[in-house]
């Protein structure tokens, strides 16, 4: 089941890449774990009509722009199944794969995988259908690195990253002193190529005190994105931000405040506890609620749905 794990980590690589938001659009706190008989009669019906003689294995509910939509794994002998269904039942995403070997693969397809690997071995090979479009996931790993591949259904390289670490020394000047000013001192951990759309990248990761810093830079040097994340006390936001933690936690408890500047564009996310749910909010500097999630029971996500 490991490789079954791998590869469904590459799905959502797949799913990222075609620009699909398959649990909103940022992260969600773990999702419960329904069976079919739990979700609504129209779910169900969906689910088993597009995974004949499969196994559904879970079935997770998700708030996609204040709707809730149902994300079931399912699998048969040879294929693993994603469905993501509406609450009325509608299919709005179906996707599969199905693990293969260097012998099973299209010769095309071997091809690529084989000279892009560069003698590394195959670990993780599998075909990807995602709304009738075809895709091929390998992970080969070989002298200290780890090859990550997407391929479109004729072979073309969508996505290569090769998970190495480098250090300082090991990157070209340009990027070496962009890195040392923008990481302002802090321990640099991880410094990592990547091919995208034909351009090399280098991911840089950093971490100083209670700040994280990521970089993604050009091999030119150029910066293209920064993210400073730091934790801290609800004394030290400004006062409208407070003010707003302050309004939305009520008699709850605030158990986690993070200030992110990406870009120099700078949000406050607060964890708060109140009235035993979870409430996760993003804050811009002037206090404007920017997005609310809370944590929703069974009775209120079935309350949900007979209003609907």
């Amino acid at each position: 089941m490991e490789g079954l794990a791998r590869v469904g980590v590459a799905l959502g690589l797949a799913a990222a890449l075609m620009g699909v938001a398959w649990a909103g659009e940022e992260p969600a706190p773990a999702p419960k774990i329904l069976t079919l008989d739990q979700v609504p009669a129209a779910v169900k019906a969906t689910i088993e009509q597009n995974a004949p003689g499969a196994k559904v294995e879970a079935v997770f509910p998700t708030q996609e722009g204040g709707k809730t939509v149902y994300l079931a794994a399912a699998t048969s002998e040879k294929l693993q199944m994603t469905l993501r269904v509406a609450a009325d039942g509608k299919l709005l995403q179906k996707a599969s794969h199905e693990e293969l070997t260097l012998e099973t693969a299209p010769p095309g397809i071997k091809e690529v995988v084989l000279k892009e690997g560069l003698g590394a071995k195959v670990k993780e090979f599998a075909r990807i259908v995602q709304d009738r479009k075809i895709m091929y996931v390998a992970v080969l790993q070989g002298d200290g690195k780890e090859i990550n591949l997407l391929l479109d259904g004729e072979g073309k390289i969508m996505h290569k990253d090769v998970e190495e670490n480098l250090t300082l020394d090991q990157v070209p000047a340009p990027v070496k002193a962009t890195i040392l000013k923008e990481t302002e001192g802090a321990q640099v951990e991880r410094i990592a190529p990547v091919r995208d759309e034909g351009k090399t990248l280098y991911m840089v990761d950093a971490q100083a005190d209670e700040r994280t810093i990521t970089l993604k830079v050009e091999a030119d040097g150029k910066l293209v994105d920064k993210v400073v994340e730091e934790g801290v006390t609800i004394d030290k936001v400004p006062a409208a931000v407070k003010a707003t933690i302050e309004k939305e936690a009520k008699d709850g408890k605030v158990q986690e405040i993070d200030r992110t500047t990406r870009n120099g564009k700078i949000t406050y996310a607060a964890q708060l506890e109140v009235g035993g749910k979870n409430v996760e909010l993003t804050i811009d500097p002037d206090g404007k609620l920017i997005k609310k999630e809370v944590e929703q029971d069974e009775k209120e996500e079935k309350g949900a749905k007979e209003e609907k």
